[in-house]
């Protein structure tokens, strides 16, 4: 079973701070797009976005932005509760600039502070790993696939 169908047995306050947590992601995924767009360098341009919620083989994973720098997800766990979790390129400084990195880091914190929320949201997101190695390109191989191109976009 898909884990986000479970938020419907949550208290109507957790539900918004489910909302709330929608909010933040979009405005992170927003971020990692606006620091993508800005690369000179096209081989860590690319963007993939994935929606698990019709694929069949994830239960915790709502929505996914893989990049080669960075990897961000929505998801919920087994009860309903959403979290937003995120790994960085041990890379990342080499191949987006100190400031670039710095800028990621500064607006994932800011938009999931207690302050910038209507909820408090900031216990709900996890750093999965700093010291993470994306590999991109095979990522994006098993996502450009034929039967799974249907849940991903693709931007460079």
């Amino acid at each position: 079973m898909k884990n986000y169908l479970l938020e419907e047995t949550l208290l109507v306050e957790q539900q918004l701070k489910n909302r709330e947590l929608e909010k933040c992601y979009s405005y992170i995924v927003e971020t990692v797009s606006r620091i993508s767009n800005l690369l000179d360098n096209e081989s860590v341009k690319g963007i993939i976005k994935t929606d698990h919620r019709e694929f069949p083989g994830t239960e915790a994973t709502i929505f996914e932005c893989i990049t080669p720098y960075c990897c961000v997800s929505l998801g919920a766990d087994d009860t309903g509760y959403y979290n937003i979790n995120y790994s960085i390129d041990y890379r990342a400084t080499e191949m987006i600039g100190e400031y670039a990195l710095t800028s990621l880091l500064r607006n994932i914190y800011r938009f999931t502070m207690n302050n910038f929320t209507d909820t408090v949201v900031e216990q709900r997101v996890w750093i999965h790993s700093l010291a993470y190695e994306i590999k991109f390109d095979e990522i994006k191989a098993v996502w450009n696939t034929e039967s799974n191109r249907e849940f991903a976009t693709f931007s460079n």
